[in-house]
């Protein structure tokens, strides 16, 4: 395929993507680049937003512009094209949090018959901060280092038994019980990106998204798939 043809393809791929997504399905031919500014302005997009790649896809602006008025006048280099199809490919076509979340049959999870005694001493030998408590497949706590402080809290005259089970422990579990830290929920085919901004957009309400929970369509009440940190999406990015 001609380099030209090829530059033009792709250009057509972000440019029906902006106006899927972004513009309601109307474009005019001025408003790409004013898409591109609302979309970095608002980081609704973080992969548009980032500064290398927003300077890409102006520049494939530009060159497509010269492209159609001025016939021949300019042609993009292979090391551009390169450059701008692997970021209108991860664009348009972005992971699913399904391809990069951990299943949750590799995670260590609890049941309600669990000890008290048995999840602290699997915390402290992993290091773990967390451990999601399930039954039938489904989410009904996250057994955290917090989660006895909210226990003590609660009527229990200041005791808790290294035998009590996590089905006891439930109410002092509860999902959003901590008005800074807490756990979402999201559906499989949801994109990284939407999923970073999951994480990103209580960092200024000084609230702190802990773990997505990964379902069918992101209801609290289907079995779990797996689950999102941060570290999993930054980990995809890179």
């Amino acid at each position: 395929m001609p380099i030209t043809e090829e530059f033009l393809n792709t250009f057509n791929d972000i440019e029906r993507y902006l106006r899927i997504e972004y513009n309601e399905g109307r474009f005019s031919e001025s408003s790409f680049m004013g898409t591109l500014y609302r979309i970095k302005g608002k980081n609704s997009n973080p992969l548009i937003a980032d500064k290398d790649n927003f300077e890409i896809l102006s520049q494939a602006a530009q060159l497509r512009n010269i492209m159609v008025h001025n016939d021949g006048v300019a042609l993009p280099s292979e090391d551009f094209l390169v450059k701008f199809k692997k970021v209108v490919n991860h664009i348009v076509r972005p992971k699913r949090v399904i391809d990069v979340m951990r299943s949750i049959r590799n995670l260590t999870v609890a049941t309600l018959e669990d000890s008290v005694e048995n999840l602290v001493g699997l915390m402290k030998k992993n290091s773990y901060s967390n451990i999601p408590v399930v039954e039938n497949h489904k989410l009904k706590g996250v057994f955290t280092e917090r989660t006895l402080f909210h226990y003590f809290m609660m009527d229990n005259n200041g005791f808790v038994s290294k035998d009590i089970k996590m089905k006891d422990l439930l109410e002092a579990m509860d999902l959003d019980n901590d008005p800074t830290q807490y756990f979402d929920f999201i559906p499989k085919d949801m994109d990284i990106y939407e999923a970073l901004l999951a994480f990103e957009k209580d960092f200024e309400k000084d609230r702190e998204l802990e773990i997505l929970f990964v379902t069918e369509h992101g209801v609290n009440t289907e079995a779990i798939l797996g689950i999102i940190t941060i570290w999993d999406l930054k980990q995809a990015f890179l």
